[in-house]
């Protein structure tokens, strides 16, 4: 018994059965003078409501790196920063250079692991907030680290102390990050 038909699309089903003895479960009426068994009725499914608008942040990508303008707050000082988006970092972290824009103090250290399995020791501060676009987090552990190595285009790492419980993909394309939800 094979019925084309859409559940949620509305109308009727007609079950009937034809002359071999053979159910038919379909969305047109039996034949003249076939016996209908029964007729089902499905109202129409409303419709879907429309998905919420995604919150946009301009990004700049380069050589695969996602650099994502910051506005971090400790106290009355405010730094505008470019970190590289980077979901393997635990804590979001500040090269030294651009933590000294803000006079930071530290609140304790902690030993961070490093790309390639390297332990360094970091200073850990709690940046009254972090902003990236829309989304604003509120006390967010922020470390203090030196960069060693060549020089790069961004001033530290935007990592999951900032990005956790936070939904959102990347369009390559127009390089803007796109908010699915709002903050939490």
């Amino acid at each position: 018994m094979l019925a084309s038909w859409q559940p949620g699309s509305g109308g009727q089903l007609h079950h009937w059965v034809d002359d071999k003895g053979v159910p038919h479960l379909t969305s047109t009426p039996p034949p003249k003078g076939r016996p209908e068994i029964s007729t089902y009725s499905f109202p129409e499914r409303p419709p879907a409501a429309p998905e919420p608008a995604l919150q946009e942040t301009p990004v700049t990508i380069a050589d695969n790196l996602v650099l994502v303008p910051v506005r971090i707050t400790v106290g009355r000082q405010i730094v505008e920063a470019t970190l590289l988006l980077d979901t393997g970092a635990a804590v979001t972290a500040l090269h030294r250079q651009a933590a000294g824009r803000l006079r930071l103090a530290a609140r304790s250290q902690a030993e961070l692991v490093v790309a390639g399995g390297r332990t360094v020791t970091a200073e850990v501060v709690e940046a009254d907030s972090v902003q990236v676009g829309p989304i604003l987090r509120r006390q967010v552990a922020v470390s203090i680290i030196d960069h060693q190595g060549p020089p790069v285009p961004f001033d530290g790492l935007l990592g999951m102390s900032f990005l956790k419980g936070l939904e959102y993909r990347i369009d390559f394309d127009r390089q803007r990050l796109l908010w699915s939800r709002p903050e939490p």
